[in-house]
């Protein structure tokens, strides 16, 4: 689905998409009124929630998809592996598979727990 979103209010949807990315990724969000002070007080509470309800029901509230580095974590968590040199060694394969476009047809739970397998 797509939507046209005129100039006056493209600040808006940058500081709410912002606002929806950090919700999900940061430990410490900026609240909202740290948001309305980044656009000089342009736009007021009720604008921003109005936007951020929007912007996920264009989305379908689709925001992202799993991928090796989630699968890692959960298979890490569910073997109760605290080892850090394992993590990381783990996590650095990941990143290594980047590289190679032929593994990109293996699903994200498989290249997770096939790092994890050389590593362990």
């Amino acid at each position: 689905m797509r939507m046209l979103v005129f100039r006056p209010r493209l600040q808006l949807l940058g500081v709410t998409a912002m606002h929806i990315a950090c919700k999900y990724q940061e430990i410490y969000a900026p609240n909202v009124h740290d948001l309305i002070f980044w656009t000089d007080d342009a736009y007021e509470i009720n604008d921003v929630s109005q936007m951020e309800t929007l912007v996920l029901q264009v989305l379908e509230f689709s925001v992202t998809f799993p991928t090796p580095l989630s699968f890692v974590e959960t298979y890490m968590q569910a073997m109760q592996i605290t080892d850090l040199p394992t993590e990381l060694f783990t996590k650095f394969l990941l990143e290594m598979s980047l590289l190679d476009f032929r593994l990109l047809r293996f699903p994200p739970s498989t290249q997770a727990l096939a790092a994890l397998v050389l590593t362990v």
